[in-house]
């Protein structure tokens, strides 16, 4: 999935590279050109548009102030999509290995697979501070608590009935059971956790999309 965005943002950002060298041959003009540059350009226009009066000086300026405004914005749209395109490949890259067994984690991108645990024990009491948590990955979120969280490029959230009789298995998928998650970003995951936590999601995590709760 990352490399789809990968390549989607490399086509996005082709876009804006036309428009920003646009942009930069035109602020070249006005730097080398100077004043005269355009005192020569309105005389050469100017028997055009004389016949025409305050109307045509006026959509000239019109047309000159659009064509600026326009370069400007896609020079910083192509900024800012350069920027995230780094990001997204910031994330494609593995990191340092990430040992399960510790009980805190700070600062880190961190990819699911990652913590798995032998015979699938949950992630047990532990401690997420300012981490990416990276999938693609479905993962069981069952109590715990939430500070400044979101998600990023996620699936659904399923939240299970609010009355289950008898214990839930979820063979294969990667469980986190009473942690603590503190200004963490969850990204490329599917997230199934109890009927509290989804309306807790819905009303507190942006990014989230939660389905399965009671109306």
């Amino acid at each position: 999935m990352l490399k789809k965005i990968s390549g989607s943002l490399k086509e996005f950002d082709s876009y804006y590279s036309i428009a920003e060298k646009f942009y930069q041959i035109l602020i070249f003009l006005i730097i080398f050109g100077g004043g005269s540059g355009i005192t020569s350009l309105m005389a050469y226009f100017d028997p055009y548009f004389s016949s025409y009066g305050a109307f045509g000086y006026t959509v000239i300026f019109l047309f000159s102030s659009l064509t600026i405004f326009a370069s400007l914005y896609f020079f910083k749209g192509s900024k800012a999509n350069s920027a995230k395109k780094k990001y997204f490949e910031s994330l494609s890259q593995k990191g340092a290995d990430i040992n399960p067994l510790l009980e805190n984690f700070s600062d880190q991108v961190i990819y699911l697979e990652d913590l798995r645990l032998p015979l699938s024990d949950p992630q047990l009491k532990k401690t997420f501070r300012r981490c990416h948590l990276v999938g693609p990955l479905t993962i069981g979120i069952l109590g715990g608590s939430y500070n400044g969280c979101g998600f990023r490029n996620s699936g659904h959230t399923l939240a299970l009935p609010e009355f289950i009789d008898g214990p839930i298995f979820l063979n294969g998928v990667l469980l986190f059971q009473e942690c603590t998650f503190i200004e963490c970003t969850f990204i490329e995951v599917t997230v199934i956790t109890t009927h509290q936590i989804g309306q807790l999601f819905k009303d507190q995590v942006p990014g989230s999309m939660v389905i399965g709760l009671s109306s």
